[in-house]
């Protein structure tokens, strides 16, 4: 998620998902993301290391903002990577 002015306020990921989401009775509908979403989640950036990431992933996850927009999981780059 992003603010009025584009700035990473927080991500929804599968871990999320299945942590938060799964198994509650309530309807997808009528449920705000914001409820369920990481706040504050790490980055990494352009100039940051294949490495550096990797271990930002191992550890938990990260999202990479492009231009303070948009993130990928530890899926999404794997995706990318193949």
């Amino acid at each position: 998620m992003v603010d009025a002015a584009g700035l990473l306020v927080g991500i929804f990921s599968e871990r999320d998902l299945l942590n938060k989401v799964a198994g509650l009775q309530t309807p997808l509908n009528q449920l705000a993301v914001d409820q369920f979403m990481t706040p504050r989640p790490d980055t990494v950036t352009a100039d940051d290391t294949l490495a550096f990431a990797l271990h930002k992933l191992d550890m938990g996850g990260l999202s990479a903002p492009t231009g303070g927009r948009g993130w990928k999981n530890r899926w999404g780059f794997c995706r990318c990577a193949s």
